[in-house]
């Protein structure tokens, strides 16, 4: 075999091991790929799944959305709102070039910071141009309810879910009632507080009755009235029982003197006895 014949041999020797080699990597290669795609089709199906079941919640979302959105029908949002708290009015920078009417009753959201919205109430359309109406309260405004309103950007819609409705109706009729009944407590408070002062006033003129009035002295009026009856009494009472200390001595003197004159008229008789009797009884000089 000539040099020729020898190199071919090697050469083609050296192609078998080069091929064996290649086929080698390239089922290598086709065993990852192989591999990879059955993961990549399991993954698919799995997204498919995951995607045909995102697309039947995002179906009910939409049909709760749109059922959700029929009760509260339009919606005008980032309107610039400007408060007057006194009246508790708001002048809306939404008219009637955004399809409001007049005396059209809407509700307004004081929106918040963090994305949040507060309902105000429902107010009625007045004073309505192109580009600003007047909302005017719809309720019977209270001191408090126009706390903690600020001119803003506040979201207005046409119409809120009946139940809200219902539960601020049944709210203001129980603040309704509430307020009665305090205005009705009240007025007993003022009512008992004049039954007090004049309790007390009464009570006053009784104790001056009794214990005398030091505005009165110096005046020429009875003695009661500026003494009261209480010092009158006992002043009266030390009278009569001087009278009756006096009354008392009296009798004791009285007394005394009587039982004197008694022990006198005995003694007088004594001494009439003592006396000689005469013989014979004196003759009558009438009898003569």
């Amino acid at each position: 075999m000539n040099i020729f014949g020898k190199i071919c041999l090697w050469l083609a020797v050296i192609g078998i091991i080069a091929s064996l080699v290649l086929t080698s990597r390239m089922l290598g290669i086709r065993m990852a790929w192989m591999t990879q795609n059955q993961k990549l089709e399991e993954e698919f199906q799995k997204n498919q799944e995951e995607i045909a079941k995102r697309k039947t919640e995002l179906k009910l979302k939409k049909d709760e959305l749109t059922r959700l959105m029929l009760d509260w029908d339009r919606v005008w949002d980032d309107v610039a709102v400007q408060v007057d708290p006194a009246g508790g009015s708001l002048q809306a920078a939404v008219g009637s070039n955004r399809g409001v009417q007049d005396k059209q009753v809407v509700w307004a959201f004081q929106k918040n910071q963090d994305g949040s919205s507060l309902l105000a109430g429902d107010f009625k359309v007045g004073n309505i141009r192109d580009e600003l109406a007047v909302l005017a309260p719809n309720w019977r405004l209270r001191p408090g309810d126009t706390q903690g309103w600020q001119a803003g950007n506040w979201r207005v819609r046409s119409l809120v879910p009946s139940f809200y409705g219902e539960r601020l109706t049944a709210t203001e009729v129980a603040l309704l009632v509430a307020d009665e009944d305090l205005a009705a407590k009240k007025d007993d408070v003022v009512l008992q507080t004049r039954m007090v002062a004049a309790a007390n006033g009464e009570l006053d003129q009784r104790m001056k009755e009794i214990n005398g009035d030091q505005q009165n002295d110096g005046k020429e009026l009875p003695t009661e009235i500026i003494k009261g009856f209480l010092a009158t009494m006992l002043d009266e009472e030390e009278l009569r029982n001087t009278a009756l200390a006096t009354v008392d001595q009296l009798n004791h003197d009285l007394k005394r003197t009587t039982e004197r004159i008694s022990r006198i008229h005995k003694i007088n008789q004594q001494l009439v006895k003592s006396l000689p009797q005469p013989s014979t009884p004196a003759t009558d000089v009438s009898k003569r």
